[in-house]
Order: structure tokens, then C-alpha cells, then sequence
């Protein structure tokens, strides 16, 4: 067979990636590229805005060839009232 041995599963369908909306976590600074977990698993992305700090809620708007493109999801960082002191 020309090509090689053919891989185990070839011709099945290919496994899905996170769809624009799902959410996930920046597991590194983005400046713009970096990684995300999305579902517990590390993923290549590019920060739509620039710069995303990890650990920053991220939400994916769409793809850049293998990479993910995703947004800062800023209201999920600090909800209203976060940080205030109360006594």
C-alpha cells in the first residue's frame, strides 16, 4: 500500500472541537497566543483582544486554521460586588 501503514480509526469521522460558545479557562497568558483548557484538555488559542491574563474565563468565537480564537469573558472575572468589604 502506497503511503504507509493507515492509521487505526482512518475514515472515521473526525472528533469534534469545542464549538463557538463553549467556555474554558486560559492555562497561559495569551499575548495573543497561548493555551486554553476547554473540558480539561489543553488547546492552542489566540486571544481575539491582544492579551488575556491565565486564568482568565475564556469563551471561543471562533478558529484560526488549528487554533482556537477566543474572547475574555470580563464579568465572569469580577461580578458585581467582587472585592468589596462589607462590616
Amino acid at each position: 500500500a502506497a503511503g504507509g501503514p493507515v492509521p487505526a480509526g482512518d475514515g472515521a469521522a473526525p472528533k469534534p472541537g469545542p464549538q463557538v460558545g463553549a467556555t474554558g479557562e486560559a492555562a497561559t497568558d495569551l499575548r495573543p497566543a497561548g493555551k486554553v483548557l476547554l473540558a480539561g484538555e489543553p488547546l492552542d488559542a489566540i486571544a481575539e483582544d491582544g492579551w488575556v491574563e491565565a486564568g482568565t474565563t475564556v469563551v471561543v468565537v471562533g478558529r484560526s486554521g488549528a487554533a482556537l480564537v477566543v474572547a475574555a469573558r470580563r464579568e465572569a472575572m469580577a461580578p458585581p460586588g467582587a472585592g468589596e468589604v462589607t462590616s
